[in-house]
């Protein structure tokens, strides 16, 4: 496991970088920091801005243990198709993805029903 001395996101950026060149899609990359009062919506945009999932750290007195999941790149409904009823249709991997769930989709949803003033139509 890694273990992560540094306080510099310059110097974390690089290591999580090195780190995840080395995995496959779908692995964990554990490494371990302080537990000093940790930001962590950081190190969530950290995890996507490295193309991985955050998953849930394991917590003690003096320090976590973080978990990167490195994602598919290649396994997205975006690179499904070309043919719009098969990207998004009923059948589709898209149709799969539960958006009530999934902030990122939601907050536009919403956002894009009000622009519509669908609420007085």
């Amino acid at each position: 496991m890694t273990i992560i001395n540094q306080n510099e996101m310059m110097q974390i950026y690089s290591i999580l970088e090195e780190e995840l060149n080395k995995l496959k899609p779908h692995d964990v990359l554990e490494f371990q920091i302080k537990n000093d009062d940790v930001d962590f919506k950081a190190w969530v945009d950290l995890s996507q801005l490295l193309f991985c999932k955050m998953l849930t750290p394991e917590v003690s007195d003096t320090h976590l243990i973080m978990k990167f999941k490195k994602l598919d790149l290649e396994s997205s409904f975006h690179n499904d198709t070309e043919d719009i009823e098969a990207k998004y249709g009923s059948s589709s991997t898209f149709a799969t993805i539960d958006k009530n769930n999934q902030p990122a989709f939601l907050v536009h949803y919403l956002k894009a029903l009000k622009n519509v003033k669908v609420d007085i139509r």
